[in-house]
């Protein structure tokens, strides 16, 4: 695990970065969330976007569109969640999809990360 001081973005073309954290050892930590973008949304959902494009959510920075078109690289509110791998409720995770996208947007979703981070996305390899 790394962590980062307050106000630097993960950049992973660099081999090291911030401080290394060993979960194992005998040091006592606690940790407490703050804001997760996306909390309503586990890498791999497959959603639905308000014009009725669909998307693969690999986190909150990297969105797939399943038509590989140009145009946005970010879903239009509201969301409806499709497919979920991992989900032994699918009506409660899509019910919560929708009600956390009923209103806002990515960009709201995203400038309140900034807000807390006091930092600036990461940027993204191009595959």
């Amino acid at each position: 695990m790394v962590v980062l001081p307050a106000g630097r973005s993960y950049d992973p073309r660099p081999e090291e970065q911030g401080e290394s954290f060993d979960p194992d050892d005998d040091v006592p930590v606690v940790f407490e969330p703050v804001f997760r973008p996306y909390a309503f949304l586990e890498p791999g959902d497959e959603v639905a976007d308000g014009t009725g494009r669909a998307w693969r959510f690999d986190g909150p920075w990297d969105w797939c569109p399943f038509d590989g078109g140009a145009g946005p690289h970010e879903p239009v509110w509201p969301l409806v969640l499709l497919a979920r791998r991992s989900c032994a409720d699918a009506a409660e995770a899509g019910a919560a999809v929708a009600g956390a996208t009923r209103t806002g947007s990515h960009r709201e979703e995203i400038a309140r990360w900034r807000a807390v981070a006091q930092a600036e996305p990461p940027v993204l390899p191009v595959p």
